[in-house]
């Protein structure tokens, strides 16, 4: 009778230490995509400025919805914002799910200085990317004010990284340890 309870006793203790890693996971994504949203504000509002300045064009967000236009046809106004939103979603998912893997191999003892070195990593590609043929003083400010924006998000993402994670964290898979 005693072996029966203590076996039962080690089967509830053991599935306990498996939710534990599983709401880590779940709660870790969220901080994540809170990051990507506190980060991605502050980028929308440089865009909408520099498209204002004639330095960005907020017709290239339509590029990003031309996968969802193989099953639908979208009006030229829904194509945009349907790619603002896939943009959005890879704030939100991709980059914090990159800054959470490998950010312990940026320098900086913060996730927020991290942060900073992946925004720059993210710029790169993006500067070429949603690069529209600009030149002179307007691609100056593009250049500058896209950078900035990027070091901004990532910045913002880390931050939140380092406000609402506890210990070791964020963690990628159950039982796996960060070294920071």
């Amino acid at each position: 009778m005693a072996e029966a309870e203590a076996s039962v006793d080690t089967e509830t203790d053991s599935s306990r230490a498996d939710e534990t890693p599983i709401r880590e996971l779940v709660e870790d994504g969220l901080v994540g995509a809170l990051g990507g949203l506190i980060g991605v504000g502050p980028l929308t509002i440089i865009f909408m400025l520099l498209s204002q300045a004639g330095a960005f064009s907020l017709t290239e967000f339509r590029t990003l919805s031309d996968v969802f236009r193989l099953v639908v046809d979208f009006s030229p106004a829904t194509a945009q914002v349907l790619g603002y939103v896939v943009f959005a979603l890879g704030a939100m998912v991709t980059w914090p799910l990159v800054l959470a893997s490998i950010g312990t191999f940026f320098p900086g003892e913060r996730y927020a200085i991290r942060g900073l070195f992946l925004g720059a990593a993210i710029w790169t590609g993006f500067s070429m990317a949603w690069y529209d043929g600009f030149a002179g003083a307007r691609l100056l400010l593009y250049l500058v004010a896209t950078f900035g924006g990027h070091l901004l998000y990532g910045y913002l993402l880390g931050a939140t990284f380092d406000k609402l994670f506890e210990g070791d964290r964020p963690h990628l898979a159950p039982g796996d340890e960060q070294v920071v």
